[in-house]
């Protein structure tokens, strides 16, 4: 067997994996999952990106008060953003106040999409990336010392998804993609 690159190492109860940088014939298979997801998230009803505004206007839980003061927040962070970076603020205490006003204009804009970014997993392209990701996680977790993949396939992560090995290795997989 080829050994895999080592990307990120970490420990879990004493024991040392790695994650490895996967190939792309691990890229081609986990394209297979997100189609093979996406089309059974659709069979199942789920609703699509594009019709989630459409969705969320019907549950009430987005209109366009909500829209129009997020687009304003947006355009207020970027305006406020550039006249930082630019040097326009010259005294500290000025650019101590732009910044902290520039942080309360982005929780704001956070606070309002975290309502669309919760409704975003529920859609069939949100259902189908969560599979992509735990499909890409299954096959690039190895064991330090023997070299050899933890999980034999996407089910056998997914039987063991709640334990320690499993949610360490998510994070650092999730962390890895930023």
């Amino acid at each position: 067997m080829k050994k895999k690159k080592e990307e990120v190492k970490f420990e879990v109860k004493d024991k040392r994996y790695f994650i490895a940088k996967m190939d792309s014939r691990d890229l081609i298979n986990g394209r297979k999952v997100y189609t093979k997801s996406f089309k059974k998230a659709v069979e199942d009803g789920a609703i699509l990106k594009r019709s989630l505004d459409e969705h969320m206007r019907k549950q009430g839980l987005w209109d366009d008060e909500k829209q129009e003061e997020y687009t304003d927040l947006v355009r207020k962070s970027a305006d406020l953003e550039y006249k930082i970076k630019s040097g326009q603020f010259k005294k500290a205490s000025q650019l101590k106040e732009k910044a902290l006003e520039l942080k309360k204009l982005r929780q704001r804009t956070s606070e309002i999409m975290s309502v669309r970014n919760s409704m975003d997993s529920i859609t069939a392209e949100g259902q189908a990336d969560n599979d992509q990701f735990n499909y890409f996680v299954s096959v690039s977790v190895y064991d330090y010392l023997t070299q050899k993949p933890v999980f034999s396939s996407l089910e056998d992560y997914e039987a063991s998804s709640d334990s320690d090995l499993a949610v360490v290795a998510t994070l650092r997989n999730d962390a890895d993609s930023d």
